[in-house]
């Protein structure tokens, strides 16, 4: 073997360890992103839940103030 055959077998081992690193990296990348898609999902339905939660209780309360003002 050459000189030159040692040097690109190195070099294609470095590119291919490289290549494995970046695909890693996206694959972190989209975990993170899936992660923080679901974190947004559940604070809006937490929210929607609040929001229903509330406007059940205003209507007895809107009632009762009516009540009082009659007496």
């Amino acid at each position: 073997m050459s000189f030159n055959a040692i040097e690109m077998q190195i070099a294609l081992s470095r590119t291919q360890d490289a290549g494995k690193i970046q695909e890693q990296n996206q694959q972190k990348n989209l975990i993170q992103q899936d992660h923080a898609a679901h974190q947004v999902r559940k604070n809006q339905e937490r929210k929607l839940k609040t929001v229903v939660s509330e406007e059940q209780k205003l209507p007895a309360h809107f009632y009762e103030k009516e009540g009082n003002a009659d007496k």
